[in-house]
């Protein structure tokens, strides 16, 4: 739907950071799950356009995931579409201290300003967001994009994420 309307970029968190401390059960199923609808997904957004991008820390996922993200990166890098940005094992915080050291070890003595901080972000080169949509009542914004929601609109809605669509 996205496509269609002409939105350039939407980020979803499919995975946080803190949700690695579930049942190991639920975890181990959601991991699955999502290699599953990214083998069935991919070829679909390629056909429309859209650019996949995997935004968080890798190190804690499987081999076989990982390479799976990589392939849907490599596939869609020269689309022009959508750019599509799956955040799997992410958070704010998480994205604000691997930009802090980044900036550390590439140069230490830099002046940094708000604009310049943007640019180490795990989106950097993207806007922020302007709109987010929380479903399952939730209202809060559970660590996610903390310093790119600074100006976004929000949007709190009832309805859990499978259920969500245009009419709600």
């Amino acid at each position: 739907y996205c496509n269609n309307i002409g939105v350039k970029h939407l980020s979803v968190f499919a995975f946080g950071r803190e949700n690695w401390s579930r049942p190991q059960d639920e975890v181990s199923f959601l991991m699955r799950l999502m290699i599953k609808r990214l083998d069935k997904e991919l070829a679909e957004l390629h056909k429309k356009n859209s650019i996949i991008r995997f935004i968080g820390d890798r190190s804690r996922l499987s081999q076989e995931l990982v390479s799976s993200m990589h392939l849907a990166e490599q596939t869609t890098q020269a689309n022009t579409g959508l750019n599509f940005n799956i955040c799997l094992d992410y958070s704010g915080q998480y994205d604000i201290t691997q930009a802090i050291n980044r900036i550390i070890q590439e140069n230490p003595n830099q002046t940094i300003t708000e604009e310049s901080f943007a640019n180490y972000l795990l989106t950097a080169g993207q806007p922020d967001p302007e709109l987010v949509i929380r479903t399952s009542g939730e209202s809060r914004i559970s660590n996610f994009m903390l310093w790119q929601l600074a100006y976004s609109e929000m949007y709190f809605s009832e309805v859990f994420w499978p259920d969500f669509s245009l009419h709600n």
